[in-house]
């Protein structure tokens, strides 16, 4: 991967920049590295999984758990993207350590590249499927994050009473669960929050044009 050259930086806040592209598997067929207005973004044909420090989805959970982050020390994020948890945080002031899981070893490692921990900070990166890790998982966290796509598709499994029940278990007592849902049928996400609610019983679902973050407490 490469860093943007200064005139890229410049150009960057009028237009994106692609730095880098990847083939990558089945998941994510194609991959691009982009720069825009001094963020990195991750980027697949019709998708955009990483955005900085201005990534929607994790700065909306952010602002619902404000009063919660000063007592968040560790997070799971579940769909790492290029780390844009981390910078969220750090941006407002909040350097938890991070255990980051995406099943792509390119996106992992270009997170790897970007992200800068702060004096002290953890940040653990472990190329896996989501579900096979927190199978797998012992360690209870602070916040976990779900935000795990395939396109513009969450995948069924992260849906089931199963991994969404997993996902509890490992919160600790008061801990704070965020996840991005991009709704496409109704009655689909009817069903879906519905079984959110059985497993999470204060949650809400805050609506974002077509994603809908879904946060709760334990």
């Amino acid at each position: 991967m490469r860093k943007p050259t200064k005139l890229q930086k410049i150009l960057s806040y009028l237009t994106p920049i692609r730095l880098f592209s990847a083939t990558g598997g089945d998941e994510n067929p194609v991959l691009e590295l982009c720069y825009y207005q001094g963020q990195y973004q991750l980027a697949t044909i019709d998708a955009l999984y990483s955005d900085g420090d201005r990534y929607k989805p994790v700065n909306i959970a952010c602002k619902h758990f404000a009063s919660e982050l000063n007592s968040v020390k560790n997070v799971l994020v579940l769909g790492t993207g290029l780390g844009s948890a981390v910078q969220v945080f750090a941006k407002k002031g909040h350097y938890p350590n991070f255990t980051l899981v995406d099943h792509d070893a390119t996106v992992l490692e270009w997170a790897k590249e970007i992200l800068e921990p702060a004096e002290g900070q953890s940040i653990d990166m472990v190329c896996t499927d989501a579900n096979e890790h927190i199978s797998n998982e012992s360690n209870k966290y602070d916040m976990l994050i779900v935000d795990i796509f395939k396109s513009r598709v969450v995948p069924e499994f992260v849906t089931t009473s199963e991994f969404l029940g997993k996902c509890k278990a490992l919160l600790a007592p008061g801990g704070c669960f965020a996840m991005n849902y991009i709704q496409h049928k109704n009655a689909d996400w009817d069903t879906i929050k519905k079984r959110i609610e059985e497993i999470f019983h204060n949650a809400r679902i805050i609506k974002e044009s077509i994603n809908n973050i879904v946060v709760a407490t334990v």
